[in-house]
């Protein structure tokens, strides 16, 4: 059981790195968005130092500093404070946040554990009851990321799996994979809670879980420890076929679509870019758009 949970733990993060890795060369290598209709929506792209066309260079590089400050601003925003949701349902925009603090929260207290047992492992000469006695720090940041994020994982996974559930317009396109992912989390956060009430308030037996993984000498493990390691292990495994790479794919949104600025000048890669993508023909049809086409063909019979 312990080579098992070794073994199945080292698979989740080796497949979670490559499932990721995978699909952000995926998104990195598609085709370049033709912005006809697509424009950004952001007030960062309306000129902020002042008024008419830029006259000496110091005006250009106010209004692009300004820009690109704005829209820094905006990307943070979008990532730490979730307003679109906000703006819908603020019952709904709580619980998912509180959710996200506790999906965060897991993500930095396992990369701490990891980085603790990789840390012992360098300082072969000393036992790791000794270094976890002399970084109290680590121990009481440790402590309070594992309450945190499993705190946090109990209420906001709890309240969105209710709110769903009592909302028909969200049940009725809920895939069951969500639910799914929802109890996961639910019990993730469940067993990390008990195992600190019960059994391990210091979360060293994960470490030292770690610990025997970098030494390549799996260690014993049983009880709710196990669990939790086996749990978190499917959750690695089940994370990249769910939403969740949107952590990623808002990047691409912000700077590869809605920010992404530069010119079309003859010549250019972004000229050569769109040329490629207007020789593709259509294989679906609409009102205005007549399949079999080229997107050159229907640009001309638009003009």
């Amino acid at each position: 059981m312990d080579i098992f949970l070794a073994l199945l733990t080292f698979f989740a993060y080796a497949f979670i790195v490559g499932a990721y890795g995978s699909k952000v060369v995926k998104y990195a290598r598609m085709p370049i968005h033709l912005r006809w209709e697509l424009f950004t929506s952001t007030e960062a792209a309306k000129p902020r130092c002042y008024e008419g066309p830029p006259a000496t260079s110091e005006q250009r590089a106010c209004q692009s500093n300004k820009w690109w400050l704005s829209n820094a601003w905006s990307f943070l925003r979008e990532y730490l404070w979730f307003p679109s949701y906000l703006s819908h349902s603020k019952v709904y925009w709580i619980f998912l946040y509180i959710a996200h603090i506790g999906f965060v929260g897991l993500i930095i207290f396992q990369l701490l554990c990891i980085g603790t047992a990789v840390g012992t492992y360098i300082i072969a000469d000393h036992p790791f009851d000794a270094v976890d006695k002399t970084t109290g720090i680590l121990v009481v940041l440790r402590m309070t990321l594992g309450i945190i994020s499993f705190a946090s994982g109990i209420i906001g996974n709890i309240g969105l799996m209710l709110y769903r559930i009592n909302h028909q317009s969200l049940r009725l396109y809920t895939p069951p994979l969500t639910f799914i992912g929802y109890c996961v989390s639910i019990g993730i956060s469940l067993i990390g809670f008990l195992l600190w009430l019960m059994s391990d308030p210091r979360f060293s037996g994960y470490v030292t879980f770690f610990i025997g993984m970098v030494r390549l000498q799996p260690v014993k493990v049983s009880g709710w420890l196990g669990v939790f390691i086996l749990l978190n292990a499917f959750h690695l495994i089940y994370l990249p076929f769910t939403p969740g790479f949107h952590y990623v794919t808002r990047a691409f949104a912000f700077f590869g679509v809605q920010w992404d600025m530069r010119p079309n000048v003859k010549g250019g890669t972004i000229e050569k870019a769109v040329t490629q993508i207007m020789k593709k023909r259509i294989t679906w049809s609409a009102p205005h758009i007549k399949p079999g086409q080229t997107w050159e063909e229907v640009a001309k019979d638009k003009n």
